[in-house]
């Protein structure tokens, strides 16, 4: 039985109006106590104390985090309530659902959730969570990651979900179910807050996320120029069961200081660490290292570079223009 932080499993019954959160002191995960509301003998707290101190450091005086920010269950915990529980997170890029129909299965706030596009064009963000007995409506063992479909359709009772605007999500049909009283209209897969932000599929669990693009607004100059919202995935490469916290996968791909060791005989000679260049924002900021020799003179004329986005606490997702 799947669980998707909006739904409270109760004997196999379910409301459509079940919350993200049940109780302030409960995670949406799995039920156990938040971990912000208490860490013994104040190791989170201080952990946190010792962050807030690296974050008020300029550039040139940044130190490595410690080591309890990678290894503490309870700080692990709470990035995953606080970010990916709340925050806004890439889960992939439009034209993996360019057309009316297409779908894209995604695990990465860590809810089975799917993406779909209407016959208007129109982009959603759905939980997998069937609302008879909690089947995943797209097993992962049964169905590609993405494709094409008009209808989801639960493999356990065949429960269809409709997926066209202001109905998607809105069950369409429940087998042998007409004896049975219950409001159809209001029987629904709850929705998630979905938000492109140049090409990139950005979703929150939090019902009230502020707007993305605000919050990005001091990176418009430098990301407009690439054209990332038309880009094409050409591959996705996912490995599971890598003992490492996600933060270790994502700050080696966000910096490219490591070609010079890592990298000596391959992307060093085309992408030299020595010429990365670092920008500084309020609320955000971006690494970007030209091709070897450099081809641009300005910001604008950048045309090598990788963007990065955190996507889980397994997983990250880059972009990187050819």
């Amino acid at each position: 039985m799947l669980h998707d932080g909006l739904t409270s499993p109760r004997d196999g019954v379910s409301s459509p109006h079940d919350t993200p959160h049940d109780s302030p002191h409960t995670s949406p995960y799995d039920g156990r106590p938040s971990p912000h509301h208490g860490s013994p003998h104040g190791a989170l707290p201080a952990l946190l104390g010792e962050l807030a101190r690296l974050a008020e450091l300029p550039l040139e005086r940044g130190e490595t985090l410690p080591a309890r920010a990678y290894t503490s269950e309870d700080f692990h915990e709470l990035e995953k309530d606080r970010i990916f529980g709340s925050d806004w997170i890439c889960v992939g890029h439009v034209s993996q659902v360019a057309a009316p129909g297409d779908y894209l299965r995604t695990d990465d706030l860590g809810r089975p959730l799917v993406i779909t596009r209407d016959e208007n064009g129109d982009l959603h963000a759905l939980s997998r969570v069937c609302r008879h007995r909690f089947m995943d409506v797209l097993p992962p063992e049964t169905t590609p990651d993405q494709g094409s479909l008009k209808r989801l359709t639960c493999p356990y009772h065949t429960w269809t979900y409709r997926l066209n605007g202001e109905f998607a999500g809105q069950l369409a049909g429940a087998p042998l179910m007409n004896k049975v009283e219950f409001d159809r209209a209001a029987c629904r897969l709850p929705r998630y807050r979905l938000e492109v932000w140049h090409g990139l599929l950005m979703v929150s669990a939090d019902p009230d996320a502020a707007p993305l693009a605000p919050q990005l607004s001091a990176l418009e100059a430098t990301v407009a120029p690439y054209g990332i919202e038309d880009l094409d995935v050409g591959f996705t490469a996912r490995w599971d069961g890598v003992p490492a916290n996600w933060k270790v996968a994502f700050e080696n791909g966000s910096e490219n200081y490591h070609h010079m060791g890592s990298h000596a005989d391959t992307l060093e000679r085309i992408l030299p660490g020595k010429d990365t260049v670092v920008d500084e924002c309020e609320g955000a900021g971006s690494a970007c290292t030209p091709r070897s020799p450099p081809t641009w003179r300005s910001r604008r004329d950048r045309t090598a570079w990788t963007w990065s986005a955190p996507s889980s606490p397994g997983s990250a997702c880059a972009s990187s223009p050819a």
